[in-house]
């Protein structure tokens, strides 16, 4: 089978003769239309400007448009407008417009223009007692326009008439003469293409080429290409071989190098085994994020092949850290407004009930707890997406009824480069929600949270006194669909490892049922600053 050969390009003799008929037919249309199309468009041009003026020279002559002129009667003027109206539509032009010396409408199709000035810029001849054709640009668009005089019974110019016909009609008109030649060319052709086609065919039959399966089969591939996607392109073959990959592919890495990317690869070779589709999954290739979809090439309920294709999240990871920023700033003020509230409630009941030693140590107690929260992390944590992000853990903690804090020796200046923070967020969220829902409704549940950066590394330690984690759980906790909390679960530490490994960090951990479980995290992280 010749499908996957790559030998020198060459025409078939069908593929010959059909590009023969389409020279012919090609040759016939050009001569017909380059002898006819020029003197047609002046012939028909020329009768729709003879149209345009003879038109504009009748409404001129008018009495009525005179007698709207001269008296500036608005009753007169209003029958002047319904009639150049029905004329409108009688003689098929664009626009009918009166205008006095001033160049101020009294007519026009759009009756919000009347009372304004003349548009195009084109009508200072007329105004001269001259009478021309023009092409010009108005309130109704590029139009050709016949201008012709208005004078009274003396023989004064009292104002003038201008009549437009669109250009796109005129274009329009042309366009239908022409059309008629075209059919007529092609219908001249028709028995030379009949023929042609039957030569091609009979010999066709006699040919040991490509046959139409394998046409029909490159032509299917090509399109699924094409179709898949409007950015990166790489196409594979079952032996895994790359067939095709566009000019973004090629930039972000050499084609014999796509395949060597082993979450790639697996999730290729998982495709072609299954036949099934996969969208929008998070990979990592050459050390840059990208969301790939990988679609099966189906040609008679076999797989040939898959199309990949993808785009560079680097973007979407710098917008999703700026809107993490953002919600975590969002949770931290709607948990510190709530709990703002709940207490303006109870000092407003203590004011009721004159306990003034009362209120006293409680105040005191907000302002201490407010100085050891809200002012420490503004001291320790420089970097304000993550100091957000922690404000608001430590209040839905708070609300949960969980112990939470942040140790004092904590420290993390701002990050050099924000596009880690997306990730940085990621992981310690999905930490810090899995201790929470772990100890949510128990008595004394206490998390920990320590953050010490030194040397450009940020070692996180997060410490709960919850139960533990399970034998059978721990061995492979951090696989997709691993959990211990039910059906539909399982994506949270999938989330934090896939993280981990695009900051070149790592995790460990110690559990057991009577001390609980501390996780601990080693990321890179460069700061702006050298020491605290």
């Amino acid at each position: 089978m010749r499908l996957h050969a790559r030998g020198r390009p060459h025409i078939s003799l069908q593929t010959a003769a059909t590009l023969l008929i389409s020279a012919i037919i090609a040759g016939v249309l050009l001569i017909a239309y380059s002898s006819s199309s020029t003197a047609l468009q002046k012939e028909v041009l020329a009768n729709l400007e003879n149209r345009a003026m003879m038109l504009a020279r009748t409404v001129a002559f008018m009495p009525a448009v005179k007698e709207a002129l001269e008296n500036e009667d608005k009753d007169s003027r209003e029958s002047l407008q319904v009639y150049t109206r029905q004329l409108l539509t009688v003689n098929d032009v664009r626009f009918i417009v009166v205008m006095d010396m001033n160049r101020i409408r009294l007519t026009h199709p759009d009756p919000v223009q009347i009372g304004g000035r003349f548009a195009g810029g084109d009508e200072a001849a007329v105004m001269t007692g001259k009478s021309y054709l023009s092409n010009g640009e108005g309130t109704l668009g590029y139009s050709l326009r016949a201008f012709v005089p208005v004078y009274n019974n003396v023989g004064s110019q009292i104002g003038a008439v201008a009549v437009g016909i669109s250009m796109n009609d005129v274009y329009a008109k042309i366009n239908q003469t022409k059309d008629v030649i075209l059919y007529s060319s092609i219908a001249s052709s028709i028995v030379g293409l009949v023929g042609a086609i039957g030569l091609a065919l009979a010999l066709k039959r006699k040919l040991h080429g490509y046959e139409p399966i394998e046409i029909s089969l490159l032509a299917h591939e090509r399109e699924a290409i094409l179709h898949s996607t409007r950015e990166g392109i790489l196409a594979v073959n079952p032996k895994l071989e790359p067939i095709y990959l566009n000019r973004q592919a090629e930039e972000l890495l050499p084609k014999e190098e796509w395949m060597r990317q082993p979450e790639l690869r697996e999730l290729v070779l998982y495709v072609l085994r299954t036949a099934l589709r996969c969208y929008d999954e998070e990979l990592e290739v050459a050390g840059i994020p990208i969301m790939a979809s990988i679609v099966p090439l189906r040609f008679q309920q076999e797989t040939t092949g898959v199309v990949i294709s993808f785009r560079d999240m680097s973007k979407w990871r710098s917008l999703n850290t700026r809107l993490a920023g953002l919600s975590a700033y969002a949770d931290a003020l709607r948990s510190k407004s709530h709990e703002f509230m709940n207490k303006l409630h109870v000092i407003l009941g203590m004011l009721h009930m004159k306990r003034y030693d009362e209120l006293r140590d409680y105040v005191a107690e907000a302002a201490r707890l407010h100085q050891s929260e809200l002012g420490f992390i503004s001291r320790q944590v420089k970097e304000p997406v993550l100091a957000g992000f922690l404000l608001g853990k430590l209040s839905l903690a708070r609300e949960q009824g969980i112990a939470m804090s942040v140790t004092p020796d904590s420290y993390v200046p701002k990050a050099a480069d924000s596009s880690i923070l997306q990730d940085l967020v990621t992981i310690l969220g999905n930490l810090l929600g899995n201790a929470m829902e772990e100890l949510a409704g128990t008595q004394d549940g206490r998390i920990e949270l320590e953050l010490d950066w030194r040397d450009g590394e940020l070692i996180a330690e997060i410490h709960d006194n919850g139960r533990g984690l399970p034998p059978p759980i721990e061995e492979s906790m951090y696989k997709k669909g691993i959990s211990g909390k039910g059906s539909d679960r399982g994506l949270g530490l999938y989330l934090v490892q896939q993280s981990l490994r695009r900051l070149r960090g790592d995790i460990t951990h110690h559990t057991s049922p009577e001390t609980g479980t501390c996780f601990i995290l080693n990321i890179p992280y460069a700061g702006e600053e050298n020491t605290p």
